[in-house]
């Protein structure tokens, strides 16, 4: 076996292992790995499969934002198959770091790392800190917007890559679908990766526009780059706005929205330096 290939089977081996570890690691010792929060979810989840059905309820609280594309809806798929709710939550880790890690791969074979791709897969599929176990491989609190993050990353790569026209027009379709999707969630997926992706694409374009003439400047991939997040941006927008004004009416939440984002930043800043 030649040493290219050697890299590629030890690189899923090493994602495989990662995944698996997890898994037994939370089957194991992580039956009472649970809180408020993570059980909050579970409850609804099993709560909507009862009585509600739907996405959402107005029937319930939630405690801080709206979120409609989240990990309860793998909950509510899993609660009728398995008979104990430790089953659920450990079936839901192994199945959510497959998904994290085939989008983490997606986007990285976007970005040309190949090989690279699946080692770095495979490096978030172990829980190396405890606050990533807690808020993503085994609490799952924020994976779901881990995982937007890189396939909207990768969609974008994927559209700026993409020559055919037809196939082009499809791609923005479904990076506007997911953009949408994402910002159903709340206000959180826009401060995590819109804002900032359209603030850096913003800056890349101003350093090329005294570099190219005019026309040949709408034709370049700094431009392009700028325009897909713009739309992106706007999409995001669109969902979070959705939520904020139109769930809010019909569900019952703490309305984040009062919440000036600077007090949030200085809050977490002051909490970090103690």
């Amino acid at each position: 076996m030649s040493i290219k290939k050697s890299s590629v089977v030890l690189a899923w081996l090493f994602l495989v292992c990662g995944i698996l570890f997890t898994t037994y690691t939370y089957g194991w010792h992580g039956k009472c790995y649970l809180d408020s929060d993570q059980s909050s979810e579970m409850v609804l989840a099993d709560f909507l499969n009862e009585i509600d059905g739907g996405l959402v309820t107005d029937s319930w609280y939630y405690s801080t934002e709206i979120r409609v594309i989240y990990v309860h809806l793998l909950y509510r798929i899993l609660l009728p198959l398995f008979p104990s709710w430790h089953a659920v939550r450990v079936v839901s880790v192994m199945v959510i770091c497959i998904i994290l890690a085939n989008s983490i791969v997606y986007f990285g074979r976007k970005a040309g790392l190949k090989t690279g791709a699946v080692w770095l897969a495979g490096i978030y599929m172990y829980p190396f800190s405890g606050d990533y176990a807690y808020l993503i491989l085994y609490g799952q609190s924020y994976v779901t917007y881990f995982i937007f993050c890189f396939i909207i990353l990768g969609l974008i790569l994927q559209w700026l890559k993409e020559s055919d026209k037809n196939r082009k027009i499809i791609l923005f379709v479904i990076l506007a679908l997911v953009s949408f999707l994402s910002g159903l969630n709340g206000i959180r997926q826009l401060l995590v990766l819109f804002f900032p992706l359209l603030l850096a694409s913003i800056v890349l374009l101003w350093g090329k526009l005294d570099t190219f003439p005019m026309k040949a400047f709408f034709r370049t991939k700094e431009f392009l780059l700028a325009l897909v997040v713009m739309s992106t941006t706007a999409c995001g927008s669109c969902g979070f706005l959705y939520n904020a004004y139109f769930l809010q009416k019909y569900c019952h939440s703490y309305d984040i929205r009062h919440i000036p984002l600077g007090e949030i930043f200085v809050s977490e800043l002051l909490d970090y330096i103690g």
